[in-house]
């Protein structure tokens, strides 16, 4: 990944939990624990899926969530707030 020139605190925040659904995917994985995808699509109702999909990857890759892969048929996934998130 390259590195950005940062500015300031709020532009790197801006960058991380901007956008239209990072918030309430983040309050709602706060409020509520671990949840499967389909329980956050569920909250989430006028979210597209790839939207959705391509928040939580952006979130996981900045280590703000975890992701979990269940190995069942189908295969499940949860998503949880990290360690790294709760410090804040």
């Amino acid at each position: 990944m390259p590195k950005k020139e940062v500015l300031s605190e709020i532009q790197v925040t801006l960058d991380v939990i901007g956008g239209k659904w990072k918030p309430l995917i983040l309050h709602y994985l706060q409020e509520n624990g671990t949840k499967h995808y389909s329980e956050i699509l569920r909250y989430l109702e006028d979210a597209p899926k790839k939207t959705l999909t391509a928040q939580l990857r952006e979130l996981e890759a900045d280590k703000i969530i975890k992701r979990t892969v269940i190995p069942t048929v189908p295969v499940q996934i949860e998503y949880s707030i990290t360690d790294y998130s709760n410090q804040y």
